[in-house]
Protein backbone atom coordinates (compact mmCIF):
# COMPACT_ATOMS: atom_id res chain seq x y z
CA UNK A 1 0.00 0.00 0.00
CA UNK A 2 2.88 2.58 0.59
CA UNK A 3 4.17 1.78 -2.70
CA UNK A 4 0.88 2.46 -4.08
CA UNK A 5 0.97 5.80 -2.65
CA UNK A 6 3.87 6.86 -3.95
CA UNK A 7 2.81 5.62 -7.27
CA UNK A 8 -0.04 7.81 -7.15
CA UNK A 9 2.00 11.23 -5.67
CA UNK A 10 4.51 10.40 -8.98
CA UNK A 11 1.59 10.13 -11.49
CA UNK A 12 0.05 13.08 -9.62
CA UNK A 13 3.49 15.19 -10.13
CA UNK A 14 3.96 13.73 -13.40
CA UNK A 15 0.55 15.12 -15.36
CA UNK A 16 1.83 18.46 -15.74
CA UNK A 17 5.53 18.43 -15.90
CA UNK A 18 6.60 21.44 -16.34
CA UNK A 19 4.29 23.03 -13.52
CA UNK A 20 6.19 20.51 -11.21
CA UNK A 21 9.26 22.00 -12.54
CA UNK A 22 7.91 25.65 -11.12
CA UNK A 23 6.99 23.92 -8.26
CA UNK A 24 10.16 22.48 -7.29
CA UNK A 25 11.87 26.02 -7.93
CA UNK A 26 8.97 27.60 -5.59
CA UNK A 27 10.19 24.57 -2.68
CA UNK A 28 13.75 25.19 -3.95
CA UNK A 29 13.52 29.22 -3.04
CA UNK A 30 11.44 28.48 0.28
CA UNK A 31 14.03 26.21 1.66
CA UNK A 32 17.39 28.33 0.56
CA UNK A 33 15.59 31.23 2.58
CA UNK A 34 14.77 28.54 5.82
CA UNK A 35 18.35 27.27 5.54
CA UNK A 36 20.75 30.20 4.17
CA UNK A 37 18.83 33.78 4.76
CA UNK A 38 16.44 33.05 7.85
CA UNK A 39 19.61 32.12 9.87
CA UNK A 40 21.91 35.74 9.63
CA UNK A 41 18.53 38.09 10.85
CA UNK A 42 18.11 38.24 14.00
CA UNK A 43 15.25 37.07 15.96
CA UNK A 44 12.58 38.44 15.07
CA UNK A 45 12.84 38.80 11.61
CA UNK A 46 13.71 35.07 12.07
CA UNK A 47 10.83 33.94 13.13
CA UNK A 48 8.70 35.84 10.94
CA UNK A 49 10.38 34.52 7.61
CA UNK A 50 10.06 30.99 9.02
CA UNK A 51 6.37 31.36 10.11
CA UNK A 52 6.23 33.09 6.56
CA UNK A 53 7.46 30.27 4.59
CA UNK A 54 5.85 27.70 6.49
CA UNK A 55 2.47 29.39 5.89
CA UNK A 56 3.10 29.05 2.05
CA UNK A 57 4.01 25.32 2.25
CA UNK A 58 1.00 24.57 4.23
CA UNK A 59 -1.20 26.43 2.46
CA UNK A 60 -0.38 24.72 -0.83
CA UNK A 61 -0.53 21.69 0.81
CA UNK A 62 -4.00 21.99 1.88
CA UNK A 63 -4.24 22.89 -1.43
CA UNK A 64 -3.10 19.60 -2.74
CA UNK A 65 -5.64 18.01 0.03
CA UNK A 66 -8.26 19.87 -0.83
CA UNK A 67 -7.76 18.84 -4.41
CA UNK A 68 -7.94 15.12 -3.56
CA UNK A 69 -10.79 15.48 -1.64
CA UNK A 70 -12.50 16.19 -4.93
CA UNK A 71 -10.64 13.04 -6.25
CA UNK A 72 -8.18 15.73 -8.36
CA UNK A 73 -5.75 14.03 -10.72
CA UNK A 74 -2.76 16.38 -10.60
CA UNK A 75 -1.52 19.18 -9.15
CA UNK A 76 -3.67 22.15 -8.21
CA UNK A 77 -2.26 25.91 -9.73
CA UNK A 78 -1.54 28.19 -6.69
CA UNK A 79 -4.19 30.43 -5.83
CA UNK A 80 -2.42 32.74 -3.75
CA UNK A 81 -5.72 33.96 -1.67
CA UNK A 82 -6.26 30.36 -0.77
CA UNK A 83 -2.99 29.27 -0.29
CA UNK A 84 -2.62 32.36 2.47
CA UNK A 85 -5.73 32.04 4.20
CA UNK A 86 -5.31 27.92 4.56
CA UNK A 87 -2.06 28.10 4.95
CA UNK A 88 -2.31 30.78 8.11
CA UNK A 89 -5.29 28.22 9.41
CA UNK A 90 -3.10 25.13 8.90
CA UNK A 91 -0.09 26.90 10.40
CA UNK A 92 -2.32 27.54 13.63
CA UNK A 93 -3.34 23.92 14.03
CA UNK A 94 0.08 22.72 13.36
CA UNK A 95 1.58 24.60 16.15
CA UNK A 96 -0.82 23.69 18.89
CA UNK A 97 -1.12 20.24 18.35
CA UNK A 98 3.03 19.94 18.28
CA UNK A 99 2.85 22.09 21.02
CA UNK A 100 0.55 19.72 23.19
CA UNK A 101 2.39 16.87 21.82
CA UNK A 102 5.52 18.25 22.70
CA UNK A 103 4.59 18.84 26.18
CA UNK A 104 3.23 15.62 26.77
CA UNK A 105 6.16 13.92 25.49
CA UNK A 106 8.39 15.57 27.32
CA UNK A 107 6.92 14.34 30.46
CA UNK A 108 7.29 10.63 29.69
CA UNK A 109 10.84 11.12 27.95
CA UNK A 110 12.80 13.64 30.29
CA UNK A 111 12.60 11.14 33.06
CA UNK A 112 13.56 8.85 31.20
CA UNK A 113 16.47 10.53 29.59
CA UNK A 114 15.18 10.21 26.21
CA UNK A 115 15.01 12.80 23.22
CA UNK A 116 11.24 13.81 22.14
CA UNK A 117 9.59 11.11 20.27
CA UNK A 118 9.40 11.37 16.59
CA UNK A 119 8.71 8.30 14.59
CA UNK A 120 9.48 8.92 10.90
CA UNK A 121 12.52 10.59 12.22
CA UNK A 122 13.43 7.56 14.67
CA UNK A 123 13.09 4.82 11.16
CA UNK A 124 15.06 7.68 9.17
CA UNK A 125 17.92 7.91 11.36
CA UNK A 126 18.46 3.62 12.50
CA UNK A 127 22.10 4.21 13.75
CA UNK A 128 21.31 6.84 16.06
CA UNK A 129 18.59 5.38 16.92
CA UNK A 130 20.08 1.89 17.31
CA UNK A 131 22.78 3.72 19.32
CA UNK A 132 20.43 5.39 21.88
CA UNK A 133 18.55 2.52 22.83
CA UNK A 134 21.41 0.24 23.12
CA UNK A 135 22.96 3.30 25.97
CA UNK A 136 19.87 2.74 27.79
CA UNK A 137 17.95 0.45 29.96
CA UNK A 138 16.00 -1.79 28.42
CA UNK A 139 12.63 -1.12 30.65
CA UNK A 140 13.20 2.60 30.00
CA UNK A 141 13.60 2.06 26.66
CA UNK A 142 10.38 -0.21 26.12
CA UNK A 143 8.65 2.18 28.22
CA UNK A 144 9.50 4.77 25.85
CA UNK A 145 8.97 3.28 22.42
CA UNK A 146 5.54 1.66 24.06
CA UNK A 147 4.16 5.01 25.41
CA UNK A 148 6.09 7.52 22.81
CA UNK A 149 4.44 5.57 19.79
CA UNK A 150 1.02 5.35 21.41
CA UNK A 151 1.54 9.43 22.11
CA UNK A 152 2.87 10.09 18.26
CA UNK A 153 -0.36 7.84 16.72
CA UNK A 154 -3.02 9.46 18.72
CA UNK A 155 -1.89 12.81 17.93
CA UNK A 156 -0.89 11.86 14.27
CA UNK A 157 -4.29 10.81 13.31
CA UNK A 158 -6.13 13.78 14.91
CA UNK A 159 -3.38 15.88 13.73
CA UNK A 160 -4.38 14.60 9.63
CA UNK A 161 -7.89 14.77 10.15
CA UNK A 162 -8.15 18.19 11.56
CA UNK A 163 -6.15 19.48 8.56
CA UNK A 164 -8.40 17.66 5.68
CA UNK A 165 -11.12 19.50 8.17
CA UNK A 166 -9.49 22.53 7.46
CA UNK A 167 -8.76 22.03 4.11
CA UNK A 168 -12.10 21.35 3.48
CA UNK A 169 -13.26 24.75 4.45
CA UNK A 170 -14.62 23.68 7.90
CA UNK A 171 -14.30 26.10 11.04
CA UNK A 172 -10.68 26.60 12.76
CA UNK A 173 -12.26 25.35 15.78
CA UNK A 174 -13.28 22.09 14.27
CA UNK A 175 -10.06 20.89 14.18
CA UNK A 176 -9.45 21.77 18.32
CA UNK A 177 -12.81 19.31 18.37
CA UNK A 178 -11.71 15.82 19.62
CA UNK A 179 -15.88 14.69 19.72
CA UNK A 180 -16.18 15.40 16.19
CA UNK A 181 -12.55 13.95 14.93
CA UNK A 182 -13.86 10.61 16.95
CA UNK A 183 -17.17 10.76 15.00
CA UNK A 184 -15.63 11.77 11.53
CA UNK A 185 -12.89 8.20 11.92
CA UNK A 186 -15.80 6.13 13.01
CA UNK A 187 -17.45 6.38 10.30
CA UNK A 188 -15.11 4.23 8.09
CA UNK A 189 -13.61 2.81 11.91
CA UNK A 190 -10.57 2.92 13.68
CA UNK A 191 -8.57 -0.14 12.07
CA UNK A 192 -9.15 1.45 8.71
CA UNK A 193 -7.72 4.68 9.68
CA UNK A 194 -4.88 3.72 11.43
CA UNK A 195 -3.87 1.58 8.91
CA UNK A 196 -4.17 4.43 6.29
CA UNK A 197 -2.43 6.60 8.64
CA UNK A 198 0.47 4.15 9.26
CA UNK A 199 0.58 3.75 5.00
CA UNK A 200 1.50 7.53 4.87
CA UNK A 201 3.87 6.88 7.34
CA UNK A 202 5.42 4.33 5.73
CA UNK A 203 5.57 6.06 2.51
CA UNK A 204 7.30 9.07 4.16
CA UNK A 205 10.03 7.26 5.19
CA UNK A 206 10.76 5.06 2.13
CA UNK A 207 11.01 8.58 0.44
CA UNK A 208 13.01 9.66 3.50
CA UNK A 209 15.83 7.19 2.79
CA UNK A 210 16.56 8.22 -0.55
CA UNK A 211 17.77 11.65 1.04
CA UNK A 212 20.97 10.19 1.86
CA UNK A 213 21.97 9.93 -1.99
CA UNK A 214 24.83 12.09 -2.44
CA UNK A 215 26.19 13.43 -5.63
CA UNK A 216 29.77 14.36 -6.41
CA UNK A 217 28.55 18.17 -6.52
CA UNK A 218 26.50 19.80 -3.41
CA UNK A 219 24.07 21.63 -5.33
CA UNK A 220 23.16 18.24 -7.14
CA UNK A 221 23.00 16.64 -3.52
CA UNK A 222 20.91 19.61 -2.33
CA UNK A 223 18.60 19.39 -5.48
CA UNK A 224 17.71 15.94 -4.86
CA UNK A 225 16.66 16.31 -1.50
CA UNK A 226 14.50 18.93 -2.71
CA UNK A 227 12.83 16.43 -5.22
CA UNK A 228 12.56 13.97 -2.12
CA UNK A 229 11.35 16.26 0.26
CA UNK A 230 8.82 17.66 -2.44
CA UNK A 231 7.24 14.18 -3.10
CA UNK A 232 7.13 13.32 0.93
CA UNK A 233 5.33 16.61 1.09
CA UNK A 234 2.54 15.54 -1.76
CA UNK A 235 2.49 12.14 -0.09
CA UNK A 236 1.59 13.30 3.00
CA UNK A 237 -0.96 15.83 1.65
CA UNK A 238 -2.37 13.46 -1.02
CA UNK A 239 -3.11 10.86 1.87
CA UNK A 240 -4.97 13.19 4.35
CA UNK A 241 -7.34 14.48 1.42
CA UNK A 242 -7.37 10.45 0.47
CA UNK A 243 -8.80 9.23 3.75
CA UNK A 244 -11.30 12.35 4.57
CA UNK A 245 -12.97 11.83 0.99
CA UNK A 246 -13.82 8.12 2.02
CA UNK A 247 -14.75 9.61 5.25
CA UNK A 248 -17.38 12.24 3.42
CA UNK A 249 -18.12 8.95 0.96
CA UNK A 250 -19.31 6.70 4.38
CA UNK A 251 -21.37 10.12 5.70
CA UNK A 252 -23.16 10.52 2.41
CA UNK A 253 -24.71 6.96 2.65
Amino acid sequence: MPLFMLKDAWKYCMYNKKFFLLLLLFLFVISYIQDAIAPQLDSNSSTIVLVLTLILIMGYGMQITNDRINHGKKLPAINIKKVLFLGTKATIVTLVYYLVQSYILDLVCFPLDFPEFDLSDLLLDLPNTLHMIYSHNPVDTLIFIFTGSIIFYLFSIFYELALALIADDKRLLDAFNLKLLIELIEVIGWKKYIVHCTFIILAIVILGYFQYISFPYWFLTYAFSIFTLFLMWVTQFMGIGAIYSLIKEGMSH
